[in-house]
């Protein structure tokens, strides 16, 4: 709690987020789910190939 009233006491104002602030953690935020979600999509493709091949037969 002292930290805030020094940082306010030597006139340190709030950051604000610009445009390009949002763009830049979006984009890392992308570069972090994306490949996540590729390895999700490529498991369950696996997942449904077997199953159609091997499982589900006519």
């Amino acid at each position: 709690m002292k930290n805030n009233k020094l940082n306010k006491n030597l006139g340190d104002e709030p950051v604000k987020l610009e445009f390009k602030d949002v763009i830049a953690m979006i984009i890392a935020a992308f570069e972090v789910l994306f490949p996540i979600a590729l390895v999700f999509a490529g498991i369950m493709g696996l997942a449904f190939f077997i199953l159609l091949k091997f499982w589900i037969k006519e």
